[in-house]
């Protein structure tokens, strides 16, 4: 019972500090919010970013079934197909008639995080872990296999890419880093690897996201970086400095894009794991951003839930450096 009534008054005592330190992050963060580009970092200083994420070429607004929209991979010209929460049905999108195509159901309903084409499949992550195999998809007949991993709910599973290099599929842990028994990853979040030949999954992770790194670079306040740490300390899975929602690689430079809602940031990654950009994107433009992906020229795709009113699909052309 004292045991309970400590852990009670420290909780309160947290919540306390933690309210003192969202107020003076409010403040803050209201003087500094709307101006150019605030906590965009860069780095190396030769790396070119070759999206301006603030201006995009073309608004998609999404009709009701797609208000959940989690995620989306490119299909091909003008169509993507995309996956909800909730609904085990591959959605097939006409970006140019801006309307739904075709509805394709490959499972039970399930909480449905992530989706990507690969090797003329269409893979489709739930947030427990298990992936979804569906050949043909778009024909009646279509064939479906289940794989399970050792990731969990724990882990809360969100992106899921595909790396032509290794032929293996990226999972982007939201929640914990670690495997249940294995390895701890604190202050981190983990991307790991289920690899197309031999349905293997590898334990060691593909990517470790330093969460301190990205806080440190985007030049945190004190009173930010406060609050990050005591909501960290009434909750380990509920950090907020960024919550991997999804992940792509670039189809030209093979890059690793991160998206998440939770942090609202896109973080760059080369392959030998250095982070290479930090873009913050604005809540105005983003209201929940789910998925991302890439069409074969380097276009971008980016993906927002409703979160209140209409799911959107933003595109952003390629620019090469000149």
């Amino acid at each position: 019972m004292m045991i309970r009534l400590i852990s009670m008054k420290k909780r309160i005592f947290i919540y306390a500090i933690l309210c003192i330190s969202f107020i003076s992050f409010s403040f803050l963060h209201q003087k500094c919010f709307f101006s150019k580009d605030p906590t965009s970092v860069q780095k190396p200083d030769t790396y070119y970013f070759p999206y301006n994420l603030d201006k995009p070429h073309e608004i998609y607004s999404l009709p009701e079934y797609l208000k959940e929209i989690s995620g989306l991979s490119y299909y091909k010209k003008n169509k993507i197909v995309c996956v909800q929460d909730e609904k085990a049905k591959l959605v097939e999108y006409d970006l140019k008639k801006n309307e739904i195509d075709e509805r394709h159901e490959f499972g039970k309903d399930g909480d449905f995080e992530g989706i990507e084409i690969a090797k003329k499949k269409v893979y489709v992550l739930r947030s427990d872990g298990k992936i979804y195999a569906v050949k043909n998809f778009s024909k009646k007949d279509s064939k479906k296999k289940e794989y399970h991993t050792p990731l969990s709910i724990k882990n809360d599973c969100e992106g899921l890419g595909y790396d032509s290099i290794s032929n293996s599929l990226l999972i982007a842990c939201k929640g914990k880093p670690s495997i249940e028994g294995g390895k701890k990853y604190k202050g981190k979040k983990a991307v790991y690897q289920f690899y197309l030949e031999g349905k293997e999954f590898n334990k060691t992770p593909f990517l470790l996201i330093d969460l301190d790194e990205i806080l440190d670079l985007e030049k945190k306040s004190a009173y930010e970086k406060l609050s990050y740490k005591l909501v960290k300390e009434i909750d380990e899975s509920g950090d907020v400095r960024f919550q991997p929602s999804g992940i792509a690689i670039h189809p030209k430079t093979n890059n690793i894009y991160i998206i998440a809602a939770v942090g609202n940031s896109l973080l760059v990654y080369n392959r030998s794991g250095e982070l290479l950009k930090i873009e913050k994107l604005h809540k105005k433009l983003y209201k929940q951003p789910e998925g991302i992906c890439f069409k074969p020229n380097g276009d971008l795709y980016i993906s927002n839930e409703g979160d209140g009113g209409k799911a959107k699909i933003l595109k952003f052309k390629y620019r090469q450096a000149e």
